[in-house]
């Protein structure tokens, strides 16, 4: 395995961990899981699993050091009208206590084998490029970003969300807490959806 170097100094790595923070990847955030350290890590709608606008930056001692410990540091400019909303922060403790009280970051690595293999009963269709997995995070890549927009703008029909992505990949990111069968529902949906519109 090729050894990776590590960055210059005065390069930071920036982790955006808005979709894959706060348990959706089986692990607490995606840096976790892989093992990774970045200098600033960027979070947002799983802190509050959606309930309250928030979002943040965890920053490393190589980002927030200069600002706090040295004499003739700048002014850490990092806050707007809102930051710090009470009512969001509230939101945000209350999700993160059932997080942890529910143990839902291990519902989502016990779920994670099932979804992939659920998610892999789609790859045989013939309108789907790849289907890719990891955690409760799934994308069914189709042949064209018209197929997928349109399989989109018809999962309401069939009791399903679903986001078209870049490439053509329809995103599926069921919540913490579904079942195997509402998981096996979701991919024979899109099955159909395709078999409809392909």
């Amino acid at each position: 395995m090729t050894q990776l170097a590590a960055p210059p100094d005065d390069i930071l790595f920036v982790a955006d961990e808005v979709i894959t923070g706060f348990g959706r990847l089986g692990s607490m955030f995606a840096s976790d899981r892989y093992r990774l350290e970045p200098d600033l890590l960027g979070f947002a709608k799983g802190v509050t699993s959606g309930y309250q606008p928030l979002g943040g930056f965890i920053a490393s001692p190589k980002v927030w050091r200069p600002f706090w410990e040295e004499t003739d540091a700048p002014i850490f400019r990092h806050g707007l009208t809102y930051s710090g909303h009470p009512a969001a922060c509230a939101a945000a403790l209350a999700n993160l206590d059932i997080l942890e009280d529910e143990a839902l970051t291990d519902r989502v690595a016990e779920l994670e084998p099932q979804l992939e293999r659920i998610a892999g009963g789609v790859e045989s269709h013939p309108a789907v490029m790849e289907v890719r997995s990891v955690g409760l995070l799934a994308g069914v890549q189709v042949r064209d970003a018209d197929l997928a927009a349109r399989v989109a703008a018809a999962a309401p029909d069939k009791g399903l969300v679903l986001r078209p992505l870049a490439n053509a990949t329809l995103q599926i990111s069921p919540p913490f807490i579904a079942e195997p069968h509402e998981l096996e529902f979701v991919i024979s949906a899109i099955g159909e959806l395709l078999d409809d519109l392909a």
